[in-house]
């Protein structure tokens, strides 16, 4: 099983079934990079009782408005004003999880959700908020550390396209050891973490680390130092 697909199954456990009424679930931003894809987790319910008419799996995503142009599925737009989409969720278990492919920054806009089945748009939407160059990676803090003890510091990105992951990198390591892993994020977003783990020596200190995060060649990069207390030692006179 892909990490998307992955992603996906994950995403619709943890959030379950939603109350019997009209309501859709999704993040209410998601930030994407130019010229790549970014996965929509989202969640939907009807009223109880409620009748639909043809194909159940049927949906799609309307731009700026509940009124507004409808993406297209495939490379119908060849001026590419549109991006594309494509529902990846299992429709009949209302998980309503997309993939909108080949973006670009002037398709930042607000996206609403639509299931053809009931003939019904939902006016709750997602911003999708695609620059031109990602954020830089998060490093968690570190603050002063003994020598000789083992120190951890984790680098996070997100992750807006499991199919196309970003690349983590760690420049002077000091000769520790790197752990990676992926999470999910209580809004459905994914996360991609890599973890330094070094003893801290009187030579590591105000040496500076560095965590580059690459996008399909678009990087970012963010370093701190590290500041080592040295040992104490007792005198008997």
């Amino acid at each position: 099983m892909s990490f998307t697909e992955t992603t996906v199954l994950l995403f619709g456990l943890i959030q379950g079934v939603l109350c019997a009424e009209w309501s859709v679930w999704m993040p209410q931003i998601i930030k994407a990079v130019n010229g790549s894809c970014v996965v929509i987790p989202c969640t939907f319910s009807v009223p109880d009782g409620q009748t639909g008419g043809g194909n159940q799996t049927a949906a799609s995503w309307i731009r700026n408005s509940t009124t507004g142009q409808t993406l297209p599925t495939s490379s119908g737009d060849k001026k590419r004003h549109l991006p594309l989409v494509e529902v990846i969720g299992n429709m009949s278990a209302n998980n309503c999880t997309s993939i909108m492919r080949e973006t670009l920054k002037r398709h930042s806009d607000v996206y609403f959700f639509r299931t053809e089945y009931f003939n019904y748009t939902y006016p709750t939407g997602v911003f999708i908020n695609i620059t031109g160059s990602p954020d830089k990676p998060v490093i968690s803090t570190l603050a002063e550390v003994q020598e000789g003890t083992s120190v951890n510091v984790t680098c996070t990105v997100p992750i807006p396209c499991p199919s196309e992951p970003p690349e983590l990198k760690w420049q002077n390591t000091l000769n520790g050891t790197v752990t990676r892993g992926h999470m999910i994020n209580e809004n459905g977003t994914a996360s991609l973490s890599s973890v330094l783990t070094f003893v801290a020596s009187p030579e590591h200190h105000n040496k500076k680390i560095t965590c580059s995060v690459d996008y399909g060649g678009k990087n970012q990069s963010k370093n701190i130092t590290v500041k080592v207390r040295g040992k104490m030692t007792l005198l008997l006179i």
